[in-house]
């Protein structure tokens, strides 16, 4: 065997393929709203550690096993510098301003519509409340859903391209939600996530940036429960951004583009900075042999087009409750 073709096979070997992975992302889609769904209706708290360890971390695990990979390689398990954690920090609070603003544009589309869907987290009334939704909604998701996404799937569409890449699974970390509600905001997510672990060459960073961006917004969660039961329960007849007289609803939009806008551009002046400070990492990277491209033909995407419609048939479900059509029923 030539020298040429050793190189090949050994980037063969290191990548998982296209199919595989959109596979493996069908299979933890169906897993998640059949047996996730169920078990997280009976307990929510013991449903969600089912479902990250039982139903996305275990699959992912065994696809690299099965398909006998490299586990360093393809989940990118490297050190993360120290000197990265402020910069990561930052990222995850002005990304979190971003994502809540876009969403509550999209609430705001929807709930034109009729009622939102209430969360199906319990509220966060005392300090081990919200120290289990720390562990069980930031801990578990920051793992197991980093191991599949910026793990596994991000190493497998890196043979199209690191943008193709990049795009393709932040669109597909917002589907795995399966919620109408909150699907710009993962996606956001999840594109500066693949960035960020990109270019530290770390998985380690996506799991930083998820963990802190969810506990951010458990953290205002609670706090918000706590200023609602000193005020006598006030905040409870504001629910939702309808809720608000005109004028107040008005200075609200206002308030949050300007947070917003501002959350942005100090968004993207981090991730400038960690470009700046990651050249070494991201040129150890670059570029990639004739080996790591892949042709793909539809039958490689096939299992996205499964993935699709099962998404597509719980979406369109949940917006027959929203407008009224069906009755409430637990979603996740």
């Amino acid at each position: 065997m030539t020298i040429e073709k050793r190189s090949e096979a050994a980037a063969e070997h290191r990548h998982p393929g296209i199919f595989g992975v959109n596979l493996l992302y069908l299979i933890c889609l169906t897993l998640f709203v059949t047996v996730g769904y169920y078990v997280q209706r009976v307990h929510i708290y013991k449903g969600l550690l089912i479902t990250q360890f039982g139903l996305i971390l275990l699959p992912s695990l065994l696809f690299i096993l099965f398909t006998n990979k490299n586990f360093r390689y393809t989940l990118r398990l490297n050190r993360l510098k120290w000197s990265y954690l402020p910069i990561l920090f930052g990222i995850s609070i002005a990304v979190y301003g971003v994502a809540i603003y876009l969403s509550l544009l999209w609430s705001m589309v929807l709930d034109a519509f009729g009622e939102l869907i209430p969360s199906p987290l319990p509220p966060i009334n005392t300090a081990w409340d919200y120290l289990k939704n720390i562990l069980i909604v930031a801990g578990a998701a920051g793992l197991c859903e980093e191991v599949l996404f910026r793990g596994v799937m991000l190493r497998g569409y890196e043979r199209l391209s690191i943008k193709k890449a990049i795009v393709v699974t932040s669109l597909l970390f917002g589907l795995m939600h399966v919620n109408i509600q909150n699907f710009i905001g993962p996606v956001i997510l999840g594109f500066v996530i693949g960035y960020a672990v990109y270019r530290t060459n770390s998985i380690l960073a996506g799991m930083v940036i998820h963990f802190l961006n969810n506990a951010i917004s458990l953290t205002f969660a609670y706090i918000g429960t706590l200023l609602n039961n000193m005020s006598g329960g006030m905040a409870d007849e504001f629910n939702t951004l309808s809720d608000f007289p005109a004028d107040m609803k008005t200075m609200a939009v206002i308030v949050w583009t300007v947070i917003g806008l501002v959350c942005f551009a100090v968004m993207m002046l981090l991730l400038n900075i960690l470009k700046k400070r990651t050249q070494g990492q991201a040129k150890q990277q670059m570029p990639y042999s004739a080996a790591d491209k892949e042709k793909t033909n539809f039958l490689h995407y096939l299992p996205l087009v499964f993935a699709g419609v099962l998404a597509g048939v719980n979406l369109v479900l949940q917006i027959m409750v929203i407008t009224g059509v069906m009755p409430v029923v637990p979603t996740v």
